[in-house]
């Protein structure tokens, strides 16, 4: 699996540290449905993905939902059918919430994003930021710098640099919501939780 993965690292972009005043505050409940979400993948072992939701007051990025939307999922890779992503959105309206970010992992250390991640993000759109985490979240999120954190501009994922991510992610004392939209029918799941 490792010689797989240091094809991409041929891909791997560079970090910057934008100049900006954004702040993303994340809420420890959120980092914790995360890690529990993308650890019962990494059981599996497949790749898992959640996204992060929230509001934004003034250049604060407040993120306080998680969405664990159905996935296609394997050892190296992790996408969401179309007719999945139907519901994050209702989930989104229904919630009153954005959509502020996408979290997946990788299997290995390697926390850039392949050409894979790059095409199938099911959202592009401009500030949206992307987090790769590696080794299945085996030993979880925190400290965030060290995920590859992204942020979707000019038309691709941009990587942030360690110094811009300790000056613009804070973790916050915080519920969480979550809203688990996988088919607990799904084979994969059955497996985890024995019942199949």
């Amino acid at each position: 699996m490792e010689g797989w993965l240091n094809f991409f690292r041929f891909f791997e972009h560079q970090s910057v540290t934008p100049v900006d005043d954004l702040i993303y505050s994340v809420h420890s409940g959120v980092i914790k449905i995360t890690d529990l979400v993308l650890k019962q993948y990494g059981q599996l072992p497949h790749e898992g993905l959640v996204f992060w939701a929230g509001n934004i007051s003034e250049n604060i990025f407040n993120i306080t939902h998680v969405i664990a939307p159905e996935t296609e999922s394997s050892e190296g890779r992790v996408t969401v059918p179309h007719s999945s992503i139907y519901h994050v959105v209702k989930a989104l309206s229904n919630n009153k919430v954005i959509h502020i970010g996408q979290i997946h992992t990788h299997p290995g250390n390697w926390v850039d994003h392949s050409r894979g991640d790059d095409e199938w993000a099911p959202f592009k759109r401009p500030g949206l930021i992307s987090l790769v985490v590696p080794n299945y979240c085996s030993s979880g999120m925190l400290p965030l710098k060290k995920n590859g954190i992204h942020r979707y501009q000019e038309n691709q994922f941009i990587g942030l640099s360690n110094k811009y991510i300790r000056r613009h992610f804070i973790v916050v004392e915080g519920e969480a919501h979550f809203t688990d939209l996988r088919d607990k029918e799904n084979i994969r799941w059955k497996q985890l939780s024995g019942t199949d």
